[in-house]
């Protein structure tokens, strides 16, 4: 018994100097990646980012009925995990107040509770982390709503990518927490998202509390063969504020859901950061639901994603299906009431008789749809066109519709290898030809942005484009030719399926 107390004295020291050296270095720099962030699903094995957290659990008597509960530190320093576990110091002592037995651990372990070994190798108290990053690090599949989430088809981007920057920063405050801020700039848009996530402990997954601004060019009232903007003749900008909570949950390794509140404020404004509302474009065509220009927007929105693939960076053998269900709940003066579904399947189908060096050839087929029933919002209408829908195009171009189908075939193929900066390239060639049409929903929209701008509502792209595969990721540069002779070339990063 004297000999437990005095191990607990040793470790509670111990565990002061290894708290302080843990806040110290990690004020001194970030950590290397946070368990992908409460935040990111990045690495091809890992589970939903907003569900991995750093395991922690709270120390409570130091005695209590000769049961001996301690705490272990994780701290992690610029470039490595440092961690001390109960055993390890139980052994050590073990070893310094035994010299005859030659060095060898001694059987200490044996004698803590059964409760306590099943801990020892579990680090409960963990400093704050910070993480920071170019791009996105919100997690896939989300249903809540912001500027750098996902939704579950492409059709349903609320805003131009326009040439823009991403950033994030996210702190994990432990105890199965964590903080995420995004920040997202661009010539035509500007847009913030605040996340908070925690783990209820008495369900399975991971809720989160998010509150987001974004001001932006709508792809529903741009493009097309007429350009109508605002009376003042600028162009017209939505303006989204609010915020919700989400529930997310791993079902199994493959499969994901997350079900969301959404509660947003959506304004039409002349520009970023103007006071103004604009309730009519040009042509007298209604821009809102209400007649002031301003729209209050409550909805309960559903996504799943079931992925089953080989490599999350550069796959070649995918069946990936996306789905997603919204419900509006009629609320302030424009009483919105409509149900969206929208879903999305991709099959990648690898050749590999064509390997080059562990890379095959790959064809890819996807296929898009949704509609909506009752009210439909021009700023909530699906949008045909551009880089992640029909190449060859520009984004929303084709067409602004109730409801849509759109198909495309890919073929992607090795072609050679380079050293750049000291790095491996694996180059590849694509070509492509993707689909797209409303359905000849246009007039089911509010203020028919589609038909005013003159857009096709159906049309084809085809092309050709150039793939680099390196560490840090997959790069494109593709040119589509449309059916009406225009052209797009565009230069993304990341899949686009």
């Amino acid at each position: 018994m004297q000999r437990l107390i005095d191990c607990s004295l040793c470790l509670f020291k111990l565990s002061l100097g290894t708290l302080s050296i843990s806040m110290l270095m990690n004020t001194a720099g970030f950590a290397q990646d946070a368990p992908d962030s409460a935040v990111d699903r990045s690495d091809a094995s890992s589970s939903h980012p907003q569900q991995t957290f750093t395991e922690s659990t709270l120390a409570s008597d130091l005695l209590l009925e000769e049961e001996i509960v301690i705490q272990s530190i994780n701290a992690v320093p610029l470039d490595r995990s440092l961690e001390v576990t109960t055993a390890d110091l139980l052994v050590q002592n073990s070893v310094d107040q035994n010299p005859d037995n030659g060095g060898e651990e001694s059987d200490i372990e044996d004698e803590l509770p059964e409760l306590e070994q099943d801990r020892l190798s579990e680090p409960v108290v963990n400093a704050p982390q910070l993480r920071f990053g170019v791009g996105s690090a919100t997690g896939d599949p989300t249903a809540l709503r912001g500027l750098t989430r996902q939704p579950a088809v492409a059709a349903l981007s609320d805003h131009l990518d326009s040439l823009k920057f991403s950033t994030y920063a996210g702190l994990n405050l432990g105890d199965n927490q964590d903080l995420l801020l995004e920040v997202q700039g661009g010539i035509e848009l500007l847009g913030a998202d605040l996340r908070y996530s925690f783990d209820p402990g008495f369900l399975p997954g991971v809720i989160s509390v998010n509150l987001m601004s974004q001001q932006a060019r709508s792809p529903s009232f741009a493009e097309g063969d007429r350009d109508v903007d605002l009376p003042n003749g600028n162009s017209i900008f939505v303006e989204r504020l609010g915020g919700g909570v989400e529930y997310y949950q791993e079902v199994s390794p493959e499969f994901d859901f997350a079900v969301a509140l959404n509660y947003q404020l959506i304004s039409i404004r002349d520009g970023l950061f103007a006071s103004k509302l604009q309730p009519k474009d040009a042509d007298g065509n209604r821009l809102t639901l209400s007649n002031d220009g301003q729209d209050t927007l409550l909805t309960l929105n559903l996504i799943g994603l079931y992925d089953a693939t080989d490599d999350q960076n550069f796959p070649t053998q995918v069946t990936r299906i996306r789905f997603g269900a919204d419900q509006s709940i009629p609320v302030g003066d424009a009483s919105i009431a409509y149900t969206r579904f929208s879903g999305s399947f991709s099959q990648f189908i690898p050749f590999r008789p064509f390997d080059r060096d562990g890379y095959p050839h790959v064809l890819i087929l996807n296929v898009q749809t949704g509609t909506m029933l009752g009210d439909v919002p021009s700023y909530e209408a699906f949008n045909l066109g551009g880089e992640s829908s029909v190449r060859g195009w520009r984004q929303g171009e084709l067409a602004t519709g109730q409801s849509f189908i759109q198909a495309t075939a890919e073929y992607q193929f090795p072609l050679f290898d380079l050293t750049v900066l000291r790095r491996d390239v694996g180059f590849g060639g694509v070509v492509f030809v993707d689909y797209g049409n409303d359905l000849g929903s246009a007039s089911e929209v509010e203020g028919n942005p589609g038909e005013t701008r003159d857009k096709a509502g159906e049309g084809f792209g085809f092309g050709v484009g150039l793939q680099a595969r390196s560490e840090l990721g997959l790069t494109r540069l593709e040119l589509g030719i449309n059916d009406k002779g225009g052209n797009e070339l565009v230069f993304t990063i990341g899949g686009r399926f």
